[in-house]
């Protein structure tokens, strides 16, 4: 069962400060891999990118969806991080995608879309994001829910 640690509601100009906080937690234990749970445009890439920089990512390097090539990794002080997006996998491709992630140590791995894969994540989560749109708010506004596994 997943153990809250923390809920909150953040505008647009707060992002770099939740992805701050969500970085100290998953680093608290590693490795890590990290569920982003959103609905389309919910801004999972987005915080992806100020996440990896708390990591130590140089803020000139780009982060994008891998929504069509499926891993994209970035190398960080020595540390490998996977950036995973399977909205558009197919069982077939979700082995090969597996594979990939057998074929380094990450330090951490970020899975978009994890129930696309239908149950065949080789990786279990330590850490689940649910990214929500609060009701009757602005759309700059997201409620972030991080629980531990």
């Amino acid at each position: 069962m997943p153990k809250e640690i923390f809920t909150k509601t953040v505008c647009s100009e707060d992002l770099p400060d939740i992805a701050k906080k969500i970085a100290d937690h998953l680093l608290e234990k590693t490795p890590f891999h990290l569920h982003l749970l959103g609905e389309l445009g919910a801004g999972k890439t987005t915080l992806m990118r100020y996440i990896l920089q708390n990591l130590g990512l140089d803020k000139s390097l780009p982060v994008n969806s891998p929504t069509f090539s499926y891993l994209y990794e970035y190398e960080i002080q020595n540390h490998y991080y996977a950036h995973l997006d399977l909205y558009r996998i197919e069982y077939a491709n979700s082995v090969d995608v597996l594979d990939l992630l057998a074929a380094r140590d990450y330090r951490g791995i970020f899975t978009e879309w994890p129930q696309m894969a239908d149950g065949q994540s080789a990786i279990a989560p330590t850490h689940i994001l649910n990214i929500e749109y609060p009701e009757g708010e602005s759309l700059e506004s997201r409620i972030y829910h991080l629980q531990r596994c």
